[in-house]
């Protein structure tokens, strides 16, 4: 797992981020973090807690879908 910036992060990368709330970083992330941040999605999608919100029930990230089941309906 890497522990270091592998690539410097753009003026452009920053503004994007600061404008829509999120950025695309190719490359920024080897496989053992892709490995863990999976584990942490799939982690808090079968363990939510009383402040987690379902906006889609479709969630994709690269080629992932998760298709998402929420049994509190009110929420």
């Amino acid at each position: 797992m890497n522990t270091d910036v592998p690539l410097a992060i753009t003026s452009d990368e920053i503004t994007t981020y600061q404008c829509d709330g999120v950025a695309l970083l190719p490359e920024m992330f080897d496989e053992d973090w892709i490995k863990l941040l999976k584990q942490g999605l799939y982690a808090n999608c079968e363990n939510p807690t009383d402040r987690s919100r379902v906006w889609d029930r479709y969630f994709t990230i690269g080629t992932l879908t998760l298709l998402l089941e929420n049994d509190n309906e009110d929420a």
